[in-house]
């Protein structure tokens, strides 16, 4: 069963990367890590990731004050 998801990740991350026209990881036998481009997905969407969340609880603080 844990293969099975694994290989469903890998082929959507597979996917992903065609859509893209570049590659987000280096495979090897034994490791995987990530390339510079993505490297950097990872940090804009860490930081979108961070900044959406604190937008949310700033309007949900705003809708809070004024109801």
């Amino acid at each position: 069963m844990q293969y099975s998801n694994f290989n469903t990740i890998g082929k959507s991350i597979s996917k992903l990367e065609e859509d893209l026209g570049f590659k987000l990881f280096e495979r090897s036998d034994t490791s995987l890590s990530l390339t510079a481009a993505g490297n950097a997905m990872y940090e804009f969407f860490t930081k979108t990731t961070r900044e959406y969340a604190a937008l949310t609880d700033d309007i949900r603080a705003f809708l809070k004050r004024i109801n």
